[in-house]
């Protein structure tokens, strides 16, 4: 019997989500449903089976 887990922690910088708060009427934060942001599909390549 084989047992195991994983955690896998993906991070990336969407430049769609960044402003300049100069710019934007002096807001410097924004609050975002998560989701309504893109989040890539992950799966895993291996499998393990037990038999």
């Amino acid at each position: 019997v084989i047992k195991g887990k994983m955690w896998y922690r993906y991070m990336w910088t969407d430049e769609r989500l960044t402003w300049d708060s100069d710019q934007a009427q002096g807001f410097t934060t924004l609050k975002v449903n998560p989701t309504q942001i893109w989040t890539p599909d992950v799966y895993p390549y291996n499998r393990f089976d037990s038999h």
